[in-house]
């Protein structure tokens, strides 16, 4: 078994498999053309290191390489969810951290054109990419310090970059009249009643009630109060800043 490149293959094909008039083409002959292609051939579920030998191996060092870089290049600026602790060779954490412009090149013409790089470094949110100090270096978002969610920009209304301040819809209840007016009967959603009313005198002008009334948002969903924090189900992973550049 053999790496071989296309040219290769093709002769291999062409002198090794001709038209088999006498008989002569063995199985083992059709098995061993048929493992030069498996072996010349890339497979993603490779580990990184044998995909670029094997690249480098089939279209030579220089080409395979360009062709690697090409393809990173495409995907520079993407937000992506990862499932290890460890930054990746090929992208950064988004937690505000500084970073050289001239380490990253291509990365940093592209941050130039994305439209979500802040004025100033003052003025950036977390959200945006920062100019650092203004000649040799740029920030990154920071998603990490606050532990925000990522919701999609329609790019009108919420922007690339925008932060929102949390928030929840707003809890309603009512509060239920007894037949003389004065009395509470119950509540519908947070409101309850806490306990038998009391009351001095005759109800009327010289006599008084007191009514106990209960507000607990967990009585109108349970929801409410199982955390100390307004989120939804989730599972934390954290996210990767594509750079474009292997080991840069």
């Amino acid at each position: 078994m053999t790496v071989k490149s296309r040219a290769d293959l093709n002769s291999d094909a062409n002198t090794l498999l001709p038209d088999n008039t006498t008989g002569d083409i063995s199985p083992a002959d059709i098995r061993g053309r048929i493992e030069d292609l498996a072996d010349s051939s890339f497979n993603p579920s490779d580990d990184d290191a044998s995909d670029i030998a094997l690249a480098e191996e089939v279209l030579g060092q220089d080409n395979a390489q360009a062709a690697i870089e090409a393809l990173a290049a495409r995907f520079i600026g993407a937000l992506l969810p990862f499932t290890g602790d460890e930054e990746p060779e090929w992208g950064v954490f988004p937690d505000g951290a500084e970073y050289d412009r001239e380490d990253y090149p291509s990365w940093w013409e592209w941050i130039q054109t994305s439209g979500n790089l802040a004025a100033s470094q003052g003025t950036k949110t977390a959200g945006e990419y920062g100019p650092g100090d203004g000649s040799t270096t740029f920030t990154v978002p920071d998603l990490a310090s606050s532990k925000r969610f990522v919701r999609m920009a329609d790019g009108s209304t919420l922007l690339c970059g925008a932060i929102q301040a949390d928030g929840a819809p707003d809890i309603t209840g009512q509060l239920q009249e007894g037949s003389d007016r004065v009395a509470i009967n119950g509540g519908t959603g947070a409101f309850s009643k806490a306990g038998p009313s009391s009351h001095a005198g005759d109800i009327g002008a010289s006599g008084s009630r007191q009514e106990n009334t209960n507000f607990a948002a967990s009585a109108s969903n349970a929801k409410y109060g199982a955390a100390s924090e307004i989120r939804p189900i989730s599972v934390a992973y954290p996210y990767v800043i594509v750079h474009g550049g292997l080991g840069a």
